[in-house]
């Protein structure tokens, strides 16, 4: 449509060695069964999912390795494997399932070995012969089957050998003909029956002959002649039945290494002395020359070729020297776009597109004003408002365009009023609208329309309301929500016009729904959307409204999705993101030739077919601009193009060229790891079907990759795990799913693609088994089954037996611990007071005695004073003297005495007698039960008041402390065990076989109970 010589211009996409490629010279490229892309380098193999690069190198010692990294040519044979020549390396062939190389180098002793090192090409015919061309050693045919090499090698002596051991490529024609390319030796056919061989060389004095003698590649051209490529001779037109070559002059390039015709009949010959790339057609005609242009980003990234390869999806890949691996994606954009950045449009902002009677489109902007576009010279041309200039457009905010049946341009514009276009003296000629006095604001003109009586209706918004001109009459008529009664509008900001087969006009406005006019009876109908009514209108914004080819009406709204009137029943039918929708905010609708609508939403574009109502979504995966459209903007050409206008510039296509795209690619496990490490199983990740995990191996993910090598960041995957996940995942584009601690079982892993063209693929499945840990098993559970009810009783008696004597160790060991604990603070809480007590008592007396004589000896009587009190409170609490002296009883009263007079905590204080109810060792216990509790008053409660009972009840003594203060966290600090604190009071208390009872309530913030029998003495 705009012009076939662009068609041929192309844009190369790179890869080299900064994307991973292992080398920036390519020599081979092919696409396995699975369709991953593998490419032969200067340094080793790589395979390529369309993300990143896997390299296969030689590994030194490793004989299942690369034999060597220089890589001439690949080929795939039936089964799988991937043959693959070097450059000394010899021949090897590599499974892809285990990624395990196998050699084959020449043994000079060895006859049937291949004949030399340096593979120049592999080839495998229709029959499956693998054929071998090497650089000195001549050409080899392998026998798979016996794994040997039969060796056709030149003999000066023999006119039917072949003229040259340094051979290009084997060819195989349409007719099972066999054609060997070399260098100096010329072209030559090979005779199955008789193993020999037919030659054409350069001959000076024939001009029939072929150019030059150094055949580099062949192809065979739809007509059943052959076209070769020389390096010194360029291109050489061979009639094989008529033994003549015609030489053919591209561009004067002598020197091309490869030849390759595509599915679409194009020829590339890439030259070998940076000379690029001549694109022919297949008459041989030239169409283009590609050169490295380093200013030019999308041109070819080197001058000198290797080799070209067509993938399945259509993608043309091209190997280079120093240049890495260029791609070229020749499939026709099915959305194209005008915008600011592909063409000389004056601003992207494009608010209304109409066309006219000689087929140029308008455009109008935001801010530059109207351009008029040549879609057939590709050229621009931009009309500015000029405030001092008579013919010139009126405002530079075009915001509607509607060419009439006169094929008059009517131009609305923002603050310009109305402007009408004259293409005879290519002016513009102003119309007032005369509306101003009413309302000011009636100048924005937003969409204009002309009936069947050829009455032009024109909306404007901002409360400009509805007007009809007759431009007969020259007269304007007004309409508004202020109009009379029954004669009035809905409101009066206008977005859309349409006029229905029974000649009403239907009017569509911003927040007032929508109306039908009568015109013969001057009356308006208002339809409004209503909450509890769903064949209402689905929204009172309108954007848009078409009258389809059976005159049906169809309604746009903002934020509602489409809807259909009914006329029988007055109600309207909705289609909205229920339906398949992208979106519910509907900007432009158009209908094409085969009963499909089309409507740009916020969210790209999309189709509804008229017929069976199935969806489709277009959005920038498919090339749909920035998915932002603009109300109304819309435009059918006579040619059937369908335009939509955006915030981003313009999409077009032709609806015939949205079609289904019949490529399917596969889905691929790249890798997998444990613990983020990738792990190396027995056959590659891709062939394998199932994988057996232990159930401590509970942290591993999967990686895969859609082969689809069009817009790779535009494929998106779907996942699921059956037995874990509820359903399909969906991811977009991210290539890796992560799993963690999943119970032992068996598992189904599925994951799916779509392509930038919306096709899915088949899902890839892989099965997982999480071996269960062996106590889980069905065997050990049985095991313990039996072993339960055989010795289990045996198992229960010594076990509880052997908890009880434990038990009683340990408390006779607790009773020692204690019982020697309390020997050691009674014989040192004697000695402190009765020996040093007694000592520092003396010392104060001496001091008071001879205080006259000197006030030191006061100094020293304080001294002693506080270190006595400090010594007896130590003896004290090592062992309270009380208790031996006074009672058990007396020694816990005495307790209080000491710490009501040192602390601000109010004590309740109710103790019973209960001496000698306990013997000695028991009654230190109660003694230390009860200090306990009060120093965790004192030390830590924050408490204003606290209440201690100590009573004798029922054979018991019932110990209950309790305080208002922050409370305590018992939990906690029994299992932090700090001190001598909770634990020991548990401890004390088991020992004299009582209970203990702890918490809080709402009166008490701790509370703690401790109950001591008495009755086994």
């Amino acid at each position: 449509m705009y012009g076939q010589k662009n068609s041929q211009l192309f844009s190369f996409s790179h890869f080299t060695t900064k994307d991973g490629l292992s080398s920036n010279n390519v020599n081979a490229v092919i696409q396995d069964q699975k369709g991953f892309l593998w490419i032969g380098t200067e340094d080793g193999l790589n395979r390529f999912d369309g993300y990143s690069f896997k390299v296969y190198r030689n590994k030194r010692g490793d004989n299942s390795s690369l034999s060597n990294n220089f890589i001439w040519s690949l080929c795939e044979d039936k089964d799988g494997k991937i043959w693959i020549g070097t450059d000394g390396g010899g021949l090897n062939k590599f499974d892809p399932v285990t990624e395990k190389f196998e050699r084959f180098v020449n043994d000079e002793n060895d006859p049937n070995s291949v004949s030399s090192n340096v593979i120049q090409s592999v080839f495998i015919d229709s029959k499956n012969n693998l054929w071998i061309s090497t650089w000195g050693g001549g050409l080899n045919l392998f026998n798979e089957a016996e794994k040997t090499f039969k060796r056709f090698r030149h003999n000066s002596d023999d006119e039917k050998s072949i003229g040259s051991n340094k051979i290009f490529f084997v060819f195989e024609d349409s007719k099972s003909r066999i054609w060997v390319g070399t260098e100096e030796g010329g072209l030559y056919l090979y005779n199955e029956s008789s193993r020999s061989f037919k030659s054409f060389k350069h001959n000076p004095a024939d001009k029939y002959s072929i150019s030059f003698n150094n055949v580099t590649s062949m192809i065979e051209l739809i007509d059943g002649r052959f076209l070769i490529s020389t390096a010194g001779g360029g291109l050489n037109r061979f009639y094989y039945e008529q033994n003549k070559f015609i030489k053919i002059n591209i561009a004067n390039v002598k020197n091309i290494w490869k030849i390759y015709k595509d599915r679409n009949g194009l020829i590339w010959a890439g030259s070998s002395v940076s000379e690029g790339i001549c694109v022919l057609a297949s008459d041989l005609s030239l169409l283009n020359i590609h050169r490295q242009n380093k200013l030019i980003p999308g041109s070819i990234s080197s001058n000198d070729i290797r080799t070209f390869y067509e993938d399945r999806s259509g993608i043309l890949w091209i190997g280079t020297v120093a240049g890495g691996l260029n791609k070229i994606d020749r499939k026709p954009k099915k959305f194209l776009q005008l915008n600011e950045s592909n063409s000389a449009l004056s601003d992207n902002y494009v608010f209304a597109i109409e066309e006219d009677q000689k087929g140029n489109i308008w455009i109008g902007t935001y801010n530059k004003g109207l351009v008029q576009f040549n879609p057939d010279k590709n050229s621009f041309r931009t009309f500015n408002h000029s405030i001092n200039k008579n013919g010139n457009l009126h405002g530079e905010i075009v915001r509607y365009l509607y060419n009439d049946g006169k094929n008059n341009l009517w131009i609305g514009t923002y603050y310009g009023e109305l402007n009408k276009y004259d293409p005879i003296n290519d002016n513009f000629d102003y119309i007032n609208l005369d509306i101003k006095k009413s309302n000011p604001s009636a100048n924005l003109v937003r969409t204009i329309y002309e009936d069947s009586e050829d009455l032009l209706w024109f909306g404007a918004i901002g409360g400009g309301g509805l007007t009809s001109y007759n431009q007969t009459t020259n007269e304007f008529t007004y309409y508004s929500s202020a109009s009379g009664e029954g004669n009035k509008l809905s409101g009066d900001d206008i977005t859309s016009i349409c006029e229905d087969n029974n000649g009403n006009l239907w009017i569509g406005t911003y927040s007032f729904g929508l109306n039908r006019f009568d015109k013969k009876t001057n009356m308006f109908n208002h339809y409004f959307r209503e909450e509890n009514n769903p064949s209402s209108l689905p929204d009172n914004i309108i954007t848009d409204i078409l009258k389809d080819s059976e005159g049906n009406l169809w309604i746009g709204t903002y934020s509602g999705g489409l809807c259909k009137y009914n006329f029988e029943k007055d109600n309207f039918e909705i289609f909205s993101e229920e339906n398949g929708f992208a979106s519910n905010s509907v900007y432009g609708i158009l209908e094409d030739e085969n009963k499909n609508l089309w409507f740009s939403t916020s969210r790209g574009i999309t189709r509804l077919s008229l017929t069976d109502f199935e969806v489709k979504n277009f959005d920038q995966m498919y090339g749909v601009q920035n998915p932002e459209f603009n109300p109304s903007t819309r435009l059918k050409t006579k040619s059937g193009y369908i335009y939509f206008g955006g915030v981003e510039g313009i999409t077009y296509f032709h609806p015939d060229s949205i079609k289904e795209e019949t490529y399917h690619s596969n889905v691929s496990f790249t890798s997998f790891k444990i613990f983020n490490e990738e792990v190396l199983l027995p056959k590659s990740i891709t062939y394998t079907d199932t994988i057996i995990l232990s159930y401590d191996e509970n942290i591993f993910s999967f990686e895969f990759a859609s082969l689809d090598f069009t817009s790779p960041e535009k494929n998106y995957y779907s996942y699921m795990l059956e037995g874990f996940d509820p359903g399909w995942v969906n991811i977009k584009n991210r290539r890796f799913v992560n799993y963690t601690h999943l119970d032992p079982g068996e598992y189904i892993f599925k994951v799916k693609g779509i392509n930038s063209a919306g096709m899915w693929s088949e899902p890839a499945i892989l099965t997982l088994i999480i071996e269960p840990p062996f106590w889980m098993t069905w065997w050990f559970r049985l095991l313990l089954i039996f072993a339960f009810f055989s010795l289990g009783p045996i198992i229960y008696y010594r076990r509880v037996s052997q908890l009880k004597k434990e038990k009683q160790i340990q408390i006779e060991f607790s009773v020692q611990l204690i019982q020697s604990q309390e020997d050691e603070r009674k014989r040192i809480a004697s000695e402190l007071h009765d020996s040093l007590g007694q000592d520092l008592l003396v010392i104060k007396n001496l001091a008071l005695l001879n205080k006259n004589k000197d006030d030191q000896f006061e100094e020293i009587s304080k001294t002693a004073s506080v270190a006595l009190d400090e010594v007896r409170r130590i003896s004290y609490n090592l062992h309270p003297y009380q208790l031996d002296r006074l009672g058990l009883t007396r020694a816990i009263s005495s307790m209080f005495v000491i710490i009501e007079g040192a602390s601000k905590i109010k004590f309740d204080i109710l103790i019973d007698n209960i001496d000698n109810l306990l013997s000695k060792d028991k009654e230190i216990n109660i003694f230390r039960i009860v200090q306990e509790c009060v120093n965790n008053i004192l030390k830590h409660s924050e408490a204003s008041a606290a209440a201690v009972n100590v009573q004798s009840i029922e054979n018991q003594i019932r110990i209950e402390i309790a305080d208002n203060g922050k409370g305590f966290d018992f939990e906690s600090a029994k299992e932090q065990s700090k001190g001598l604190g909770l634990k020991n009071l548990i401890n004390r208390v088991s020992l004299l076989d009582g209970e203990i009872e702890y918490g809080s309530t709402s009166e008490f913030a701790t509370f703690i109970k401790i109950l001591i029998p008495v009755n086994n003495e």
